[in-house]
């Protein structure tokens, strides 16, 4: 995410600005001054996701009889495929890429289960699946987690089930997307909070390696006066019912990007008021 926050302290104030600039503005369009192109190097066209094969070549028996599907695709053409199914407290990893789940080292418990946290009275259960399992044996440091993805190394699957009673907007948001899954390969991170789907043909599909683009979490963001309000962007990947979105931290990638915002004229039929703003801040 990429942020800058405007307010008195950060040079907008009425003595620079007019006043009717205290209101809401527009971000027209991010332009991107790249320094270098990092991880948009991989990026160089969008994939048709929809037509990719989610058929599953052989399953395991379930017991929970309610599996959660989610296929993961890697490469620039998203020509590896991962499947993820999450079967109550159990969850089957195509680690080869081969569509068969149910050879061995492809079954994992949880790392923990959380349940009935004290600090966080809004989730009944939380599952945590952290691969490999850091509190055994750690395969040696340039073993791949996926063998079809030479560059994987962590997969983190978690999955959230707020409390029954809950029903404020941080419990209906994961009530809506319940599982977030992370990988981490030796060049990036990225991750996504999303839903399995129930059957294989209706998965989400996550692209890692796909084209990557600047998203703003909101298209329009109040200006008051003496307050500070922050303008927040994403590095996204956009896959198939459901985003990557990939950290950036300092060094991640040499890239700042430019918003140019319009502000509402003064008076009906004068010219807005554009700025460009370059988006120093990380996180």
């Amino acid at each position: 995410m990429w942020y800058i926050a405007f307010g008195e302290m950060h040079g907008v104030r009425s003595t620079v600005y007019p006043s009717c600039m205290y209101g809401r503005m527009r971000i027209k369009t991010l332009l991107m001054m790249w320094a270098a192109l990092g991880l948009l190097a991989t990026s160089a066209g969008a994939v048709d996701l929809e037509s990719l094969d989610r058929s599953i070549r052989k399953e395991p028996v379930y017991v929970s009889g309610e599996p959660r599907y989610c296929l993961l695709a890697f490469g620039a053409e998203a020509d590896v495929h991962v499947w993820l199914v999450l079967d109550g407290n159990v969850l089957y990893v195509d680690r080869n890429g081969n569509g068969d789940l149910t050879e061995p080292g492809e079954r994992f418990e949880p790392t923990r289960v959380y349940r009935n946290l004290p600090d966080w009275p809004d989730m009944k259960l939380k599952r945590l699946f952290f691969l490999p399992n850091p509190t055994k044996k750690k395969p040696p440091v340039d073993e791949p987690f996926f063998s079809c993805v030479p560059e994987s190394r962590v997969l983190i699957v978690e999955h959230f089930v707020p409390a029954d009673d809950n029903h404020n907007k941080l419990a209906e948001h994961y009530r809506k997307c319940p599982h977030r899954v992370d990988v981490a390969t030796t060049q990036c991170e990225q991750d996504s909070l999303l839903a399995f789907a129930t059957r294989p043909e209706n998965a989400p599909i996550l692209h890692f390696d796909g084209p990557r683009q600047l998203r703003l979490r909101s298209s329009s963001v109040p200006l008051r006066r003496g307050e500070t309000c922050m303008l927040s962007v994403d590095f996204l990947t956009p896959g198939l019912g459901a985003s990557l979105r990939t950290p950036l931290c300092e060094g991640t990638v040499a890239a700042h990007p430019v918003a140019e915002i319009e502000y509402p004229p003064c008076r009906p039929g004068d010219e807005p008021i554009r700025l460009q703003v370059e988006l120093p801040g990380r996180g």
